[in-house]
């Protein structure tokens, strides 16, 4: 990777900058400032832009190589306000582009150089008609063996499977999903959580909508591994994680939990693996596996304070054959792997805990600049962690004795002042020293103390320190002895005089 894009908000602007030399290329009129404007290409060679300039829509492809960036293509585009963009998974030069959901369901596809793909056009008139409902809320693009599947919503509960075929423009329907109002035993698998650890599996029915005033749409939707399967929640009912065939149109499984849901995390490679991940407190996963047992909870073990701000995540890359999972939280990183063992779902650590080091007030997303203080004083510095286990704090100061001074230096700045306060001021007679030179820099790196006109830096070993002072100790008697022969010499030379 040879480029950075840059994205300042508000600023309608991007910037792309080469890590390689001094080079920028500026794009303006960039629509929105975050994800929703970009889409990269499966093949890392092209990247797409959203624009919008005097009410039109447009979309710019860029062309990346190692050493430079070129346009390809800029085209307008037919939308009304369109919200993002996306290529085809199967790397594929086609580019699917929907609008706003208040101009309903409508996603509008194009070739690399801006050739409008009508054939694959999805749209209230299009033929998908039966799926306007309140417009386009999330999409979902997987490719397969020999094609790809595309998955829509329209935030009233249902959502749209298809299978198109790019190269020879083949469109086809699999099925139309729409999440009951009822949850029923009788048609699904039935799966409710009674306690921690333990799922019953249920015949009966009862409402499926919580609460009514949240609205239909999906708060999750995704696919496995080979397009079998998927996987929804719905924003009335946080707590029900609904799994369905992608050919058939009622509900394969429902998992009714304690707790809303925070991820669904099915496995990279093994299609019956979904991992769930809840607002629980304890970090841990309930794991759907298999259709005629019942769902497993897996504890992930954390040995510092537990937090509730945790994410899961699957590795792509296979260890052995198998994909480990990473849990992430504010203060920690575990890494392991799930197994299961009669029955039970266990998660075997592959590495020791990496701990952060963080208190439970520690915000890393706040940013401490020379035009913007972070909430503590960019003065201080806690060396505390970084400090070897072999150190420790006790640190020599200097004693009021002054040890002889070369000719033509500087006099020696009190150390009381040096160390006084920032935030109550600088003494009177302290010398102000730009922050840029050398012991401006290093004050700010770590606690410093002055002894005899040199810089003391407490991440030097004590053993150096205490050669140091036997170094001074010896060359002050040396000076002391030279001196006294002196006086002895000047001394017998008077004497002698005044014999004579």
């Amino acid at each position: 990777m040879d480029h950075v894009l840059v994205l300042l908000e508000a600023s309608g602007t991007a910037f792309i900058l080469s890590i390689r030399q001094p080079q920028r290329d500026d794009i303006a009129h960039v629509k929105f400032s975050s994800a929703r404007s970009i889409a990269k290409a499966p093949n890392g060679r092209s990247l797409a832009i959203l624009q919008r300039n005097k009410g039109q829509d447009q979309v710019t492809l860029l062309g990346i190589d190692n050493d430079h960036i070129s346009v390809q293509s800029s085209f307008n585009i037919t939308t009304f306000d369109a919200q993002g963009l996306l290529f085809s998974p199967n790397r594929e030069p086609v580019l699917a582009v929907w609008d706003s959901a208040a101009h309903g369901m409508v996603v509008n596809f194009f070739s690399s150089m801006g050739h409008p793909l009508k054939q694959l056009d999805l749209g209230p008139f299009g033929i998908s008609s039966g799926l306007d409902g309140l417009g386009l809320s999330k999409l979902q693009w997987t490719t397969g063996d020999d094609d790809t599947v595309l998955i829509a919503s329209d935030g009233s509960k249902q959502v749209l499977v298809r299978r198109q075929q790019n190269r020879t423009m083949s469109v086809q329907d699999l099925v139309i999903l729409k999440h009951p109002t009822v949850i029923d035993g009788s048609k699904s698998i039935l799966w409710q959580q009674n306690n921690v650890d333990e799922f019953s599996l249920q015949k009966g029915a009862f409402d499926a909508v919580l609460d009514p005033a949240a609205g239909g749409d999906l708060t999750a939707l995704e696919v496995n591994a080979d397009q079998t399967f998927l996987a929804t929640t719905v924003a009335d009912n946080p707590k029900a994680v609904w799994l369905w065939q992608s050919e058939h149109p009622d509900a394969h499984s429902i998992i009714v939990l304690r707790d809303p849901v925070r991820q669904l995390l099915w496995h990279p490679r093994q299609p019956n693996v979904l991992a769930i991940a809840t607002t629980s407190k304890a970090p841990k996963l309930i794991v759907w596996y298999s259709e005629t047992r019942p769902p497993a909870t897996c504890q992930i073990p954390v040995s510092s304070v537990v937090s509730s701000k945790f994410e899961f995540s699957w590795v792509g890359g296979a260890l052995q054959g198998r994909n480990p999972i990473v849990l992430t939280t504010t203060k920690a990183i575990n890494v392991g792997l799930l197994s299961e063992q009669e029955g039970d779902i266990r998660f075997q650590p592959l590495l020791p805990e990496v701990n952060f080091g963080l208190d439970e007030d520690d915000d890393m997303t706040e940013l401490s600049t020379p035009s913007k203080p972070g909430k503590k004083s960019r003065d201080f510095v806690d060396t505390s962690m970084c400090r070897p286990k072999f150190r420790t704090n006790r640190l020599p100061f200097p004693t009021s004795k002054t040890l002889p001074k070369p000719m033509g230096s500087a006099p020696t700045t009190p150390p009381s002042q040096i160390l006084a306060d920032p935030s109550k001021g600088s003494p009177p007679d302290a010398p102000r020293t730009a922050n840029h030179t050398d012991a401006g820099i290093r004050s700010q790196l770590s606690p410093t103390i002055v002894r005899a006109g040199r810089m003391h830096d407490p991440f030097v070993s004590l053993e150096s320190e205490e050669e140091e002072d036997e170094e001074e100790e010896d060359e002050e008697d040396d000076n002391g002895e030279h001196r006294e022969r002196e006086e002895q010499e000047a001394k017998n030379k008077d004497d002698g005089a005044k014999s004579n």
